[in-house]
């Protein structure tokens, strides 16, 4: 997973591919720890029923376009030496009816491989609140694969995320499996903020799909407390394996960590790194 040009091919493609492309800056050999886990007594079974009941007052409404999140990225770069720390990138788009918007990427506070800040920051860490990246789009440039609102309901939600899938290709859209369905979720929140309504139907397709299974709880980077969805491989993504990360409480979606299964052996890097953690706050 090598470093690549900039954002405004990345809401095109899929959530593998954009991850990738959104790191203009030098690279980092290090790989964020995984997410450390707890028992739980929650399971697939009691989440889909629990996400199907009680639906609380909203605090998003509507889905709104244009999305922000912070990616945790392994930098890789042959021709660059490696680094001990990562450096958290903030992206931020924001896009119009008549496809057209603007999109930047943010340096963050250097870490540590467990999360915590690097002091001294290193040298050769770009300044908190850099700007690495902007682009901007004049009326009908921007292209996406979501110019619609995504639906509120589970069974429009999965014809949505179906649909998706379907233009994506390589993979069996009529049947997507859990990992599937995660990736086009993933792939939606880089260009929407979805309300919660629209999380809870999202999170509901997922848990309702093939190949889902409860991993644990955990504590995620931006400091709270989620349930951990392992999911498998996917035609589209077939040698990495996506965790999601959701509030019960909330029914919000916090995170979702995606690991190599057979690791990068050119960059030293072992099954099972994580390659990327992205937050939605």
């Amino acid at each position: 997973m090598l470093a690549g040009s900039g954002f405004a091919a990345a809401v095109t493609v899929v959530a593998v591919i954009a991850l990738v492309i959104l790191r203009p800056v030098p690279a980092v050999a290090i790989t964020p720890d995984r997410l450390p886990l707890e028992p739980t007594s929650w399971t697939v079974e009691t989440l889909l029923e629990e996400s199907m009941t009680g639906v609380p007052a909203p605090e998003v409404a509507e889905s709104r376009r244009g999305a922000e999140w912070e990616g945790w990225f392994v930098q890789l770069d042959l021709d660059s030496p490696t680094a001990t720390f990562i450096q958290p990138q903030r992206t931020q788009i924001e896009w119009n009816d008549d496809l057209s918007g603007t999109s930047r990427v943010i340096a963050g506070v250097p870490m540590s491989a467990d999360g915590s800040p690097i002091e001294p920051v290193p040298a050769s860490a770009e300044a908190t609140g850099t700007i690495l990246y902007e682009d901007s789009w004049a009326p009908g440039e921007l292209v996406t694969p979501f110019p619609t609102a995504p639906p509120d309901d589970v069974d429009g939600m999965r014809a949505y995320l179906q649909a998706f899938l379907r233009e994506q290709g390589g993979t069996d859209a009529d049947a997507p499996s859990a990992g599937d369905y995660v990736l086009a979720v993933t792939s939606l929140m880089q260009v929407w903020t979805l309300s919660e309504a629209a999380q809870r139907a999202a999170i509901t397709v997922v848990l309702d799909a093939a190949g889902v299974t409860v991993a644990g709880e955990t504590t995620d980077r931006a400091g709270r407390s989620g349930v951990v969805l392992n999911t498998e491989p996917t035609d589209l993504q077939p040698d990495y394996r996506t965790r999601l990360i959701i509030d019960p409480a909330s029914w919000r979606i916090l995170a979702a960590e995606t690991n190599t299964i057979d690791g990068l052996p050119d960059f030293g890097i072992p099954a099972g790194a994580v390659t990327d953690y992205t937050i939605w706050r």
